[in-house]
């Protein structure tokens, strides 16, 4: 395995709501969540290729929105 990908994402939610939860995507699988700021992840287990990062953010009332997707590629390391 290679060095784990820290991410991290800051999120506000309006109208008197809370942030309940951050999960963090590759494309649309589920990397972790995180339900205490700051809303972070490490992980050490991306295949070598590239991928799309998205934080999904949800509030206290119900309310979700995504980050905007980030690019990344994973290379493999020294034999």
């Amino acid at each position: 395995q290679g060095q784990a990908v820290p991410l991290a994402a800051t999120a506000a939610a309006a109208d008197n709501a809370t942030i309940s939860k951050v999960e963090f995507y590759d494309d649309t699988k589920l990397l972790g969540t995180d339900t205490s700021a700051p809303y972070a992840l490490s992980v050490s287990d991306l295949a070598v290729g590239g991928h799309s990062l998205v934080a999904k953010a949800y509030d206290s009332m119900g309310a979700s929105a995504d980050s905007t997707p980030v690019g990344i590629t994973v290379s493999s390391g020294p034999t």
